[in-house]
């Protein structure tokens, strides 16, 4: 079954010389993030997409006030209720 394997002994392994040489090419000059043009396109698409992330935050938070302020009226008005029935005591007969 591990004849399948190829172990190579230290003195058996490739040397350096054995393989192809590595063609010389150019160095490659970093490029700033500003001048890189994938960055800048990837910046652009990021601007979009908090622009509709922040678009889609306000809109629910405009939902999430107005039924706050529902919600602070319809307990205001079952206060003044209460309020009512506490302070005209009816007689009845």
């Amino acid at each position: 079954m591990l004849e399948k394997f190829k172990f190579w002994k230290h003195e058996e392994m490739p040397h350096a010389e054995a393989l192809p040489p590595i063609p010389n090419l150019p160095p490659m000059e970093p490029l700033a993030p500003a001048q890189d043009p994938n960055f800048q396109q990837m910046a652009q698409i990021s601007n979009r997409t908090s622009d509709k992330d922040l678009e889609l935050i306000s809109a629910k938070l405009d939902v999430l006030k107005a039924q706050l302020d529902n919600i602070m009226q319809r307990l205001e008005r079952i206060e003044r209720q209460s309020q009512d029935k506490q302070e005209v005591p009816r007689v009845r007969w």
